[in-house]
């Protein structure tokens, strides 16, 4: 992905200074020192050599870029500037800076672990066997819980309701399952009904439909009484007696049910590569780390990190809400 977000100027000098200072490195001994009168050379800057050869390379990668006489001295001219740079940098201290420094470790890190790691973890496969493995040996992950497609009718009842009240709200609640038992055998849904008598504003103008509830999950939107007197139902079209709960009155009705099922291996097979192949590159990766565990000498103190204390300002300040947006509370 490439960064659009502005450096600063000194953000540009440390990262240009880490790549020399990696390159540098990389090299471990710098060319042998040869006079300006050797053919082969074509620069020397602080008895850093530019040889012909190093002219060449580029011109090779790049040979439409490089075809005359003027592009080879602009290819030499950047080069030389480059060495400038560097050879300035170094006078000036910079390969001390620590975060410089930083920044070189983490390239040679880097390097080291695309080098020694990254291969091995491109080279990880998973075989047809270890999936279908998988499958067979794991199906509970699979499983598609039943669920019910079912329609409901919502008389709400007031919390503070007299017993004339709930009369007249039961009274409401029998007329519209009695309408609902006399809609045509094609009406899916309550249709109709559910726009003259439920109060459920979010259902009550697609017939009452409240999509797919799955068996043993419970909904926020309806009451246990609701769920349990839905999940009896078994038959399309099979409208439940009126439901009498805390918050009103009820009635459901059966439109469709899918029994619990295993998904095919087909539809998860991806989903169990990448979880086979997620493992496996973890496993690698622990075995690589135990590996450099026995090269390079290591001491972890872990209980000393209690030892580090965050000034109280700055938890204060990491605990503050941001401000609420314009228009939302």
């Amino acid at each position: 992905m490439i960064c659009t977000k502005k450096l600063s100027l000194k953000k540009i000098k440390i990262l240009t200074l880490s790549a020399l200072i990696f390159m540098s490195f990389g090299c471990n001994q710098l060319k042998k020192e040869t006079t300006s009168d050797t053919p082969d050379v074509l620069a020397v800057i602080d008895g850093k050599v530019i040889s012909a050869g190093d002219i060449k390379d580029e011109i090779v990668r790049r040979p439409e870029r490089y075809s005359t006489q003027e592009q080879r001295e602009a290819l030499l001219e950047k080069k030389v500037n480059f060495e400038m740079l560097y050879a300035a940098a170094i006078r000036e201290g910079y390969d001390q800076d620590p975060e410089i420094q930083d920044r070189v470790r983490r390239l040679i890190a880097g390097k080291f672990r695309e080098d020694q790691l990254e291969s091995k973890l491109t080279g990880l496969t998973v075989a047809e066997k270890e999936i279908e493995d998988f499958y067979a040996n794991n199906k509970q992950e699979f499983i598609s819980p039943g669920k019910v497609k079912a329609a409901v009718i919502k008389i709400t009842k007031p919390a503070n309701a007299s017993k004339e009240k709930k009369t007249e709200l039961f009274e409401k609640a029998k007329f519209a399952r009695e309408e609902s038992l006399n809609l045509p055998a094609e009406t899916v849904s309550f249709g109709s009904v559910a726009v003259k008598y439920s109060d459920h504003q979010a259902t009550r103008y697609r017939g009452g439909d409240v999509g797919w509830l799955h068996y043993g999950k419970g909904d926020s939107r309806w009451e246990k009484e609701v769920m349990d007197a839905l999940f009896s139902l078994s038959k399309p079209g099979e409208i439940s007696p009126i439901i009498e709960a805390s918050k009103g009155y009820y009635i459901v009705k059966f439109i469709d049910g899918k029994e619990e099922s295993v998904r095919p291996l087909s539809s998860v097979r991806d989903k169990i590569y990448y979880q086979i192949l997620t493992r496996k590159k973890k496993e690698a990766q622990g075995e690589f780390y135990k590996g450099l565990k026995e090269k390079v000498e290591v001491k972890i103190f872990t209980d000393r990190l209690n030892n580090i204390k965050i000034p109280e300002a700055i938890m204060k300040e990491k605990d503050k809400k941001p401000p609420t947006m314009p228009g939302r509370r």
